[in-house]
């Protein structure tokens, strides 16, 4: 399994669904928002969190993004006072696209 870290503090990162597709379209792997990528955890604002989540799961479902789109569960980690929203990606038996993209 393959980790990604995305710093994503108050808003999703523009590339998260690149990595969800390659995740699907590959082994699997972990998305973790709020941890910058040499593995320092800055953590999400917490008042930005629902707002992340609820646009991880739009997009999972909206076939424009993610085609075709895919159930995507956000988890909500407390890590040492700081949050971290965790997204586990499976690997998909069908071919997935990110904006038109494989």
């Amino acid at each position: 399994m393959e980790v990604e870290f995305k710093t994503s503090q108050f808003e999703l990162n523009r590339d998260a669904f690149e990595s969800v597709c390659a995740f699907l379209n590959r082994n699997g792997g972990h998305l973790l928002l709020g941890v910058k990528n040499d593995g320092t955890v800055e953590g999400v604002i917490e008042d930005c969190v629902q707002d992340i989540i609820n646009n991880i799961i739009t997009n999972a479902n909206n076939p424009h993004k993610l085609s075709p789109p895919f159930y995507l569960s956000p988890q909500v980690i407390d890590y040492e006072g700081a949050k971290i929203i965790h997204v586990f990606v499976p690997e998909s038996s069908q071919v997935h696209s990110v904006n038109g993209k494989i």
